[in-house]
């Protein structure tokens, strides 16, 4: 997968934050409290998953990208019962029988959907074109979040200013979709600026480790983008372990890789066991971090979008794992076979985003070693 390699996301939103979000603000709220964790075996999901996205032309050497899936596909999610439930746009009975041929019946929920995936996202992307075009409108600037539902098949866009004349202007200007649902953004994001998890000091203040890697032959890791600036030293217990070699922040992107020049302190990746691509929502995940060293929680969106500063965030993972200020950069895992599906980006209300692996290794080059 390499964007949206895999159809899921969620119900961002757990309950009200007492705040409402400014304009500049998005990123400022610690998720620092206990989410209800319902632990499940979704392998058997995650299997039918996987021979779902084969179906569609996924290989080991070849990843999907929106315009792959075919149009009665409206995406999939992990229940609480650990079954993969498929949405299915249209007449569902006769694509449902092909379907089970392909891929069985087992472990797979198929249910009526209204929109496709390919749709859902093209949406999505409609809005980013539109904030990045547009950043000095008033408009754009009021687009604070916007996600894919995986749970219902839809589109949310959270508004900073909620009422008729917003939404209005919204759909003249930006797209009229009838699957967007608009909400009221009462959520702040914090960008948890300054192992596995590990420590690790920038001319910012602190950040934690994510995961040993190689850029070009180079070795050293991964951390969060908005820590370091390119050229940045990089220190572990006071000393000097290199330096930052590139650091991206923007897009489907926040994250920095930290080249090894101190070869007395080489990191390592703890349990970790390599890099996964493909996640959904419901699936459960662990964060390892500076501040709060462990938290498991799982995941409510696979496309989630900020709007932050004049910076606009897309394709991000959303999950409930617990979170706090110098968790930048850790990993995010698959609690079962920890394999890593990114770094800690920030948090908002009570959900934390992080950086999705497969962007990573896209965009910086850096993989998993």
């Amino acid at each position: 997968m390499k964007k949206l390699l895999l159809p899921l996301t969620i119900l961002l939103f757990f309950g009200l934050v007492i705040s409402s979000c400014s304009s500049d603000d998005i990123l400022q709220r610690e998720n620092n409290e206990q989410p209800n964790i319902v632990k499940r075996n979704n392998e058997k999901a995650r299997e039918a998953g996987i021979r779902l996205l084969e179906s569609f032309g996924m290989t080991k050497s070849r990843s999907l990208s929106t315009s792959d899936y075919p149009d009665y596909y409206g995406g999939s999610y992990i229940n609480g019962d650990g079954k993969l439930v498929v949405f299915l746009k249209g007449e569902i009975e006769s694509t449902k029988a092909t379907l089970i041929r392909l891929i069985g019946e087992n472990d797979v929920i198929y249910t009526q959907g209204n929109y496709s995936y390919t749709e859902l996202n093209n949406i999505l992307t409609k809005i980013t074109s539109f904030i990045s075009s547009n950043k000095d409108s008033q408009i754009a600037k009021n687009i604070k979040y916007y996600y894919l539902n995986d749970f219902e098949n839809n589109v949310v866009v959270e508004l900073n200013r909620f009422n008729e004349m917003e939404i209005k202007e919204f759909k003249s200007e930006v797209v009229n979709f009838s699957g967007i649902v608009f909400k009221q953004c009462t959520r702040k994001f914090q960008d948890h600026s300054l192992s596995p998890g590990s420590s690790i000091g920038t001319p910012k203040g602190t950040a934690s480790m994510g995961y040993r890697a190689t850029r070009f032959n180079t070795d050293g890791f991964v951390t969060a983008g908005h820590a370091y600036n390119t050229g940045d030293p990089a220190y572990y217990n006071n000393t000097l372990i290199g330096s930052c070699d590139l650091s991206i922040q923007g897009g489907s992107v926040d994250a920095a890789f930290i080249s090894i020049t101190n070869f007395s302190l080489v990191p390592n990746n703890g349990n970790l066991t390599g890099e996964e691509y493909n996640i959904w929502a419901g699936d459960n995940v662990t964060k390892l971090g500076e501040t709060i060293a462990q938290s498991e929680g799982y995941i409510t969106s696979t496309n989630a979008n900020v709007n932050v500063g004049g910076i606009s965030y897309t394709d991000m993972g959303e999950a409930t794992y617990l979170s706090a200020s110098g968790d930048s950069g850790g990993p995010v895992y698959l609690t079962n076979s920890k394999k890593v599906i990114g770094i800690h980006k920030g948090s908002t209300a009570f959900t934390s985003i992080f950086v999705k692996v497969d962007n990573i290794a896209s965009k910086l080059n850096a993989h998993f070693n």
